[in-house]
C-alpha cells in the first residue's frame, strides 16, 4: 500500500505542478495590473484587500489547474500502459504507475477522481463569480485533458494543447473571473505561460523520441528531429523573452526616472535572474541532446524557471504599488 500511494504520488508529477499554480498567481496580478496598475489615479489593491476580496477565487482555481493537470498525467500514463508505450521508455524518465501489477486500473482511477475533484472546484468557482459560462470552458478542458494521450499527443499536437490551456486559457479564465475583462496584461501573461508549458512538453517529447518513435506516435520532435526541436525551442523561448522586455520597457515608459532606486533595481535583478537562467537551460537541453542524462536537470530548470517568472510579476506588482 505504501509503495502505492508512492508510485501515485510520483504519477501525479509534483515537481511540474509549478507550471499549473504559477500561472494562477501571473494570471491574478495580471488582471490587476489590468484594472488599477497603470491608471495614475489609482494605486493598485494592497495584498490583503487582494486576498480578501478575491482570495476564494484564486484557491480554487488553483486546485481546478492542478487537478487537470493530474488527470492529463494519469490519463497518459493509463493510456500507454494499454498501448504498452512505457516498457520502450528510456532509463531516464520518469517511474510510471504501469510498472506495478494493477498501474492501469490505478492510473484509471486517479484520472477519474481528479477530473472529479478539478471539476467541483471549477463549480464552486462559477457559482461565487456568477460567470456560468465558464462552465463550458471547464468541460472542454477536462475533455482535453483526456483526448490529449488519447489522440493529440500521437499526433504532434501535445505541445499546442500545453500552450493553449496552461497559457491563454486558463490566465484568461481567471482574469475574467477576478475582473470581468481579458486586458494586455493578461494576454501577455496568458502567451508567456503558454510558452513555458509548450517547452516542458517540448523537453519531455525529446527525451522520448526514441520510444515515441518506436511505438508510432508521432510527436513534433518525431517528425523534426533533435535539432530542429531544439531550434523551436529557442524560438518559444525567443518570445517569453520578447515579453519580458515590453514589460520592462512600459515600466519606463510609464514612470520614467521615478524607476531609479531600490525597487527598480530590485526588479531589473529579477529580469537579469529570469534571463540567465532561461539561457542556462537552453544549454543544459543543447548538452541533452548528446547527453541524455541531462533531461533530468533541463526538466528542474524549465520549473525553476517558472518559478523565477512568477517572482518577476510579484516584483512588478510590488514596484508599481510603490511607485
Amino acid at each position: 500500500m505504501r509503495d502505492t500511494f508512492r508510485m501515485i504520488l510520483s504519477g501525479s508529477r509534483p515537481r511540474t505542478w509549478a507550471l499549473s499554480l504559477c500561472p494562477v498567481l501571473i494570471a491574478a496580478l495580471s488582471a490587476f495590473h489590468d484594472v488599477h496598475a497603470f491608471e495614475k489615479t489609482k494605486r493598485i489593491p494592497s495584498w490583503a484587500y487582494f486576498m480578501q476580496h478575491d482570495g476564494r477565487l484564486i484557491l480554487l482555481s488553483a486546485v481546478v489547474a492542478v487537478s487537470l493537470q493530474v488527470c492529463a498525467n494519469f490519463a497518459n500514463d493509463y493510456l500507454d500502459g494499454v498501448r504498452g508505450i512505457d516498457k520502450a521508455r528510456s532509463a531516464d524518465a520518469p517511474a510510471r504507475l504501469n510498472s506495478q501489477a494493477s498501474g492501469i486500473r490505478i492510473a484509471r482511477c486517479a484520472a477519474i477522481v481528479s477530473a472529479t475533484i478539478g471539476a467541483c472546484a471549477g463549480i464552486a468557482a462559477v457559482l461565487v463569480s456568477k460567470q456560468y459560462w465558464l462552465i463550458a470552458v471547464g468541460i472542454i478542458c477536462i475533455g482535453a485533458a483526456w483526448s490529449y494521450s488519447s489522440f493529440f499527443s500521437a499526433r504532434g499536437w501535445g505541445e499546442t494543447l500545453a500552450f493553449i490551456f496552461f497559457g491563454p486559457v486558463l490566465v484568461w479564465s481567471i482574469s475574467w473571473l477576478l475582473t470581468a475583462q481579458i486586458g494586455k496584461f493578461s494576454i501577455a501573461a496568458g502567451i508567456q505561460c503558454g510558452c513555458m508549458s509548450a517547452l516542458v512538453m517540448l523537453i519531455n517529447n525529446m527525451r522520448d523520441a526514441q520510444s515515441d518513435e518506436q511505438s508510432g506516435k508521432r510527436t513534433v520532435v518525431v517528425r523534426w528531429g533533435l535539432d530542429r526541436a531544439f531550434s523551436g525551442a529557442c524560438a518559444v523561448m525567443g518570445v517569453v523573452w520578447i515579453i519580458e522586455m515590453m514589460y520592462a520597457l512600459t515600466l519606463y515608459h510609464m514612470f520614467g526616472y521615478d524607476l531609479i532606486g531600490d525597487l527598480g533595481i530590485l526588479y531589473a535583478f529579477s529580469v537579469a535572474a529570469f534571463l540567465s537562467m532561461s539561457f542556462r537551460s537552453m544549454r543544459c537541453l543543447r548538452a541533452a541532446i548528446r547527453r541524455p542524462q541531462f533531461y533530468r536537470n533541463a526538466f528542474a530548470l524549465m520549473n525553476e524557471l517558472m518559478l523565477l517568472l512568477t517572482v518577476n510579476y510579484v516584483v512588478l506588482y510590488v514596484v508599481v504599488n510603490a511607485l
